[in-house]
């Protein structure tokens, strides 16, 4: 999935009492829980989901020490550090899931319009139905505008 067609990700309502988390807030309140869902945002933004562990530019970004971001990223569990870079299991395993569906949906798709076995008859009905339906409703549309236009005009 590109990074331009992710503009959320899912939160989960009532993801502040995982077990996880709990201990991440007693020690750290809400800014560690804040803290927290920044880095949940970083991964997400980035290309592979995954970010390079570099504390100075994390707390950087965050506006916190290096002190509470390491600990954020390595006492509760909550993220992975391998070679130089921390992910999120959960992330990584909802972006797979993500593209799974996408690939099942356009499968759907082009099953439906018959793609990948040439169009046949029915697709192409279907196909000059709808593209009519559309120059239709562009042409009302086209008319009211114009009188719409005429009515200002006489006023």
């Amino acid at each position: 999935m590109d990074k331009k067609d992710r503009h959320f990700f899912k939160h989960d309502l009532g993801a502040r009492n995982d077990e996880k988390i709990k201990k991440l807030r007693i020690k750290y309140k809400s800014s560690g829980y804040g803290a927290y869902m920044m880095l949940l945002e970083m991964l997400y933004e980035s290309t592979d989901y995954m970010l390079e562990y570099d504390l100075e530019s994390l707390a950087f970004d965050l506006r916190e020490s290096k002190k509470f971001i390491k600990s954020i990223i390595e006492d509760f569990d909550l993220f992975v550090i391998e070679g130089g870079i921390f992910y999120s299991r959960e992330v990584i395993r909802r972006m797979e899931k993500s593209v799974q569906i996408s690939e099942k949906r356009a499968s759907s798709i082009k099953k439906y319009w018959n793609k990948d076995e040439g169009l046949n008859e029915k697709s192409d009905t279907k196909r000059e139905v709808l593209n009519e339906k559309s120059d239709t409703k562009s042409g009302q549309d086209k008319i009211r505008k114009e009188k719409k236009r005429e009515e200002k005009r006489r006023e």
